[in-house]
Formats: C-alpha cells, sequence, structure tokens
C-alpha cells in the first residue's frame, strides 16, 4: 500500500503544470501585423549601390526620352521585359497599379523591353505586345541589350532572369529589387514580393528630393 501511495504521489510531482492562457484585455487593440521578410533571391548585394545610367534606349513609347540623371529627384521603378513572357504579363497589373497610385507623388515606372527573338526587334511588334499586357506607363527598347546587361547580367553573380525589376530612389540609389519572374498582390512568394515593393515605394516618393 505504501509503494503504490508513493508511486502516485512521485509520478503527480512529475507531471508538467497545466498551461494556463491569460484574459484577454478588454478592447485591446490587435498587435500590428509582422513587417514584410522577404528578400531577393539573387542580386543583394546591389541594394544600396548606384544605379548606372540608361544606354542604349530607343523607340520610346508614352513619354519623351528621358535618362536617369535627368530623373534625380524622383523615384524610379524599372522593369525589363520580353514579348512572350507570362511572367511580364502576370506582373503588368502591379505595375499599372503602382504607376496610377503613385505618378503623382513622384514615380516615374518605366518599362524596357530587350529583345530576344528577331522579330521582337521590331518596334510595332514588341508594342503590340506592350498593348496586350495593359502597359501604361513609359517604355523603351533596349535593342541590344546595353541598359539590361550594366544593370542585371554583367553583374558578377549568375541570374536565372533577365526579366529583372528595379526601385531607384531620388538619389539615385537602388533600394529594391527583384530578380526576375512575377510579382502580384497574392498570396505566397508573388504577394510576398509585392508588398515589399509596396512598402519600398512608399518609402521612396516620401524621401526629399535631392537638390
Amino acid at each position: 500500500m505504501r509503494r503504490a501511495v508513493f508511486a502516485l504521489l512521485l509520478t503527480a510531482s512529475c507531471a508538467p503544470p497545466e498551461a494556463t492562457t491569460p484574459a484577454p484585455k478588454a478592447n485591446e487593440p490587435d498587435p500590428p501585423p509582422a513587417a514584410s521578410t522577404w528578400q531577393p533571391a539573387e542580386g543583394r548585394e546591389m541594394l544600396g549601390t548606384p544605379a548606372p545610367e540608361f544606354s542604349g534606349l530607343s523607340d520610346w513609347t508614352n513619354s519623351e526620352p528621358f535618362t536617369l540623371a535627368a530623373l534625380r529627384g524622383k523615384a524610379v521603378l524599372v522593369r525589363f521585359w520580353t514579348t512572350g513572357c507570362s511572367l511580364c504579363r502576370h506582373t503588368a497589373p502591379a505595375l499599372n497599379d503602382l504607376d496610377r497610385r503613385f505618378r503623382g507623388k513622384g514615380l516615374v515606372v518605366l518599362g524596357i523591353h530587350h529583345p530576344k527573338e528577331p522579330a521582337s526587334r521590331e518596334a510595332a511588334y514588341w508594342r503590340s505586345a506592350a498593348q496586350r499586357y495593359g502597359f501604361t506607363f513609359a517604355l523603351a527598347q533596349d535593342q541590344e541589350w546595353a541598359t539590361v546587361n550594366s544593370w542585371w547580367l554583367e553583374r558578377e553573380t549568375k541570374h536565372s532572369f533577365t526579366s529583372a525589376t528595379f526601385l531607384v530612389d531620388r538619389s539615385g540609389v537602388i533600394r529594391w529589387l527583384h530578380p526576375g519572374g512575377e510579382f502580384f498582390d497574392a498570396e505566397g512568394e508573388p504577394g510576398d514580393a509585392y508588398r515589399s515593393l509596396l512598402t519600398a515605394v512608399e518609402k521612396a516618393v516620401a524621401g526629399e528630393a535631392v537638390k
């Protein structure tokens, strides 16, 4: 009998205490959502570095020609794209929405096309694709890939896509980049990237213009 009582007491002493849940406080607001931790899989070493000047751009559409230097004091969102690219088409609504929402606040969106097939070297061909994608912002042709090379492909690391996206702040520094593929308002990685870009754009347009 003593042995049974001792075993019962030993079991009770080793059992973990029951978890207690504190009662919620009345009218206490929900905690704010955690900040986005999305980071580009490639190209992180370029963040915080000056963006190169545009080179070799032609066939400007929806805009007069401009240089990056001439845009100093504005935030600039550059998307490299190609015809026949489903990922570029999926990203088009997000780019158009950012252009619509932030153009009046100091954001310039520029889509730079770099041809991957002979037909897309013709302005009429790639402009038709841009119309299908619904692009409403400034566009230009990078006929010999001069700008996409200097901005992205000639960097030291190898990249998986050519259709990268860069956000340059008002002082000409790269503050956000997407290494290619798609981003849009949704769940999962494309949505995480889009929300990260939205936050970066809001910060970029809120910054003081360089004088």
